[in-house]
């Protein structure tokens, strides 16, 4: 972590004023514009602040310059804010789409796709995308655990689903809510 990063995390933490992160962060990357953590902890500050427009403008142009996964991972946090428009939704799909054929073999990008599929209310996509994920990383127990709700629930298929969420319970331990998952299939 770079001077000026920890200087604006230690701002944010110590005085827990995300504002005055949010002016350190922007005052960091304006000497170091490519710094993917400086990038990465001011969408998350603003995020935090619920200045979503900025966020998302942050998140658009940090594609050229970022981890793939890292913006997605910023992305899906804007969605589970539940501030935004339909249209920036679709926005941050389609990112996430051509980043996965831009890295096929990103488990992680697969798995940001899923959870943005979901929140479209489009339960078709995330199936694919949560096997695609699990294919590409057999040990992701989140995919595990989603998967087996949407097979449960939205499919009617209990049988795979009971089988993912035991996998799911195998490699990470009976965890509150892989067990809640279980409950439920």
């Amino acid at each position: 972590m770079s001077s000026r990063t920890r200087a604006a995390n230690t701002a944010a933490e110590v005085d827990n004023d995300l504002d005055s992160a949010i002016v350190y962060y922007k005052q960091a990357l304006a000497f170091d514009p490519q710094n993917q953590q400086l990038q990465q902890c001011l969408m998350l500050a603003l995020i935090g602040q619920w200045r979503f427009d900025e966020a998302l403008e942050l998140c658009e142009s940090a594609w050229n310059s970022s981890p793939p996964e890292n913006v997605a991972g910023a992305c899906i946090e804007l969605l589970q804010a539940g501030r935004l428009a339909a249209s920036d939704l679709e926005r941050i799909r389609s990112w996430i789409a051509a980043a996965r054929q831009q890295h096929p073999d990103s488990a992680e990008l697969a798995f940001h796709a899923a959870l943005a599929a979901n929140f479209a209310g489009d339960y078709h996509e995330p199936e694919a995308a949560y096997r695609a994920t699990i294919a590409l990383s057999p040990e992701a127990v989140l995919a595990c655990n989603d998967l087996a709700w949407l097979l449960a629930v939205a499919r009617q298929q209990p049988d795979e689903a009971l089988q993912l969420i035991n996998r799911a319970i195998e490699l990470a331990g009976p965890l509150g809510y892989l067990l809640d998952t279980r409950a439920t299939v």
